[in-house]
């Protein structure tokens, strides 16, 4: 009877831990696929905090951020309470401000999420990395390094020329680019350096975009700049720009950028801005970009949930841990019951007659 109750536990124990054991090694061993991460770590999410994070992205007016949580939550086969599917289904987006969106754009300074959206836009245009170098050449020494290193790259990749230059002045930048005429690298370029303004990088990842621009400006080519803009000398202007920023900076700055970019063109602003500020370094922009791809309607729920980014070792390390301690366990089990059985097997000495 006591090794019938023993082998019950012990395979009771091990139906509960050895699935979630041999699937936490899994993910690890295979956590350099997002996909893989973030799928292992929604089976972890409880329909509470579902209903946690739609409560509040509602209370704050993000209707977008509660749909996509709604999404996700079905494609787990999770099933909402009526009330919360019913406010999703009643909400409807913000309209932007004409104030903010002009502050935006003439700008490049954004509060809110409409100025934000303009002041990107304007930056896909000419004269919105000629500004920025203007200004951070002008208030050298106190300038940012990550402004400039973006502005920087910007003016390389959009091919920019003295008569496009002169262009834009004339026009007043009036024709700017829709998000799917540009180039993802220029997309994101320009939304790396909008966020860095309006504060909306995660410290870490604003930490590893320093570390790059520090070591990547000409300060002499920045300096140069403001003399140059007084003359109007547009063409040494362009050449001392494109100096700015040394050119294995421009190429790390653009690999995460060109990722950046196709989350802008497929999920739109707020779920870049999202990616921003939950990504912790450059490398980790190019994963999330792979989690887009793989979750378009549930992306931001996503984020939300805190699933994207990071790694497993802590959650591998309690699982194979429990792992260890069932085989442990029933080993010892197995070998308790070998002994006995074989005490049971053994034959027992003859008694000697008397």
């Amino acid at each position: 009877m006591f090794a019938f109750l023993g082998a019950l536990v012990i395979a009771a124990s091990g139906y509960a831990v050895l699935p979630d054991t041999f699937e936490s090694a899994k993910a690890y061993w295979l956590q350099d696929d997002p996909v893989v991460t973030a799928e292992y770590r929604l089976k972890k999410v409880a329909k509470s905090e579902y209903e946690r994070l739609i409560d509040r992205a509602l209370s704050e007016s993000d209707f977008e951020l509660a749909t996509s949580l709604k999404s996700l939550a079905e494609d787990q086969g999770i099933d909402l309470p009526a009330g919360i599917i019913a406010k999703i289904d009643k909400s409807t987006p913000n309209e932007s401000t004409i104030q903010d969106v002009w502050v935006g754009a003439t700008t490049g300074k954004a509060e809110s999420w409409p100025g934000f959206a303009a002041a990107t836009l304007s930056d896909f245009l000419v004269i919105g990395d000629i500004r920025d170098l203007i200004q951070q050449a002008t208030a050298y020494p106190d300038y940012d390094p990550v402004v400039v290193a973006l502005a920087g790259t910007g003016v390389v990749l959009t091919g920019v020329t003295a008569a496009t230059i002169a262009a834009s002045f004339l026009t007043g930048g009036v024709a700017a680019p829709s998000v799917a005429m540009v180039a993802p690298e220029k997309v994101g370029v320009s939304i790396l350096k909008t966020a860095k303004k309006m504060r909306k990088l995660s410290p870490r990842l604003e930490g590893d975009l320093m570390q790059i621009a520090s070591k990547a400006i000409d300060k002499d080519a920045l300096n140069s700049l403001p003399a140059l803009a007084r003359k109007l000398d547009w063409g040494g202007f362009i050449r001392a720009g494109k100096k700015v920023v040394r050119r294995e900076a421009i190429d790390q700055l653009a690999d995460s950028a060109k990722s950046l970019g196709t989350i802008a063109k497929s999920q739109g602003y707020r779920a870049t801005i999202q990616t921003l500020e939950t990504a912790q370094s450059t490398r980790e922009i190019g994963r999330v970009g792979k989690l887009s791809e793989k979750f378009p309607k549930g992306f931001r729920g996503l984020l939300a949930l805190g699933v994207a980014t990071g790694g497993l070792l802590v959650s591998m390390v309690a699982w194979t841990a429990s792992g260890l301690l069932w085989l442990l366990g029933a080993a010892y089990f197995v070998f308790r019951v070998a002994r006995f059985t074989l005490r049971l097997l053994k034959p027992r000495p003859k008694a000697i007659a008397s």
